[in-house]
Order: structure tokens, then C-alpha cells, then sequence
């Protein structure tokens, strides 16, 4: 489905790419998909806060990695549960 969005992208259909990226990322989640979502909405001349939502979505992707990463390599919940409290902060 990833190739449908990409594809319209290409055509300069943002729209019907921007709803392909988002149904995806709805499904599973990833920074690629992210990004795409994130230029979409350049593209289509988004406002801010639309461009800061995505941005955020992209980011989250990136921790919900990073933490699995952790959780396998058994790493501190204390240090886990920090990061988490940071990141938060960050985004808003």
C-alpha cells in the first residue's frame, strides 16, 4: 500500500497520497511513513500546527523503536520511564 501513496505522490495527487500515508500509518506505523505524511502536508500547504501534529507522529515512531529496543535489551524501566517524561515534555 506503501507503493499506491508513493505513486500518487509522484503524480502530484497529495491528497489521495496523504490519505494512503495515513491509513498506513494507522495500521503500522513507521518513519517512513511518517516522513511521507510530513511532506504531503508541505506539499498541500498545511498550516502549522497540522505540520507539528505530523512531525510529532514521526517522532513518536522513532521512540516507540527506540523503547522496544530497550525492553528487549532489558534496559532500566527507571530509565525508560525517564525518557519517556522527556520526550513528552519536548513535543508540547
Amino acid at each position: 500500500m506503501t507503493n499506491l501513496g508513493v505513486a500518487q505522490f509522484k503524480l502530484a495527487d497529495y491528497d489521495a497520497a496523504l490519505d494512503s500515508f495515513l491509513a498506513i500509518m494507522s495500521v503500522e506505523p513507521s518513519v517512513r511513513v511518517g516522513f511521507s505524511i510530513l511532506l504531503c502536508r508541505c506539499c498541500l500547504g498545511h498550516g502549522p500546527q497540522e505540520l507539528k501534529d505530523a512531525f510529532s507522529d514521526l517522532v513518536a515512531v522513532q521512540l516507540q523503536v527506540t523503547l522496544s529496543l530497550c525492553v528487549l535489551f532489558n534496559v532500566d524501566k527507571y530509565f525508560l520511564n525517564v525518557c519517556k517524561r522527556v520526550f513528552m515534555e519536548t513535543i508540547q
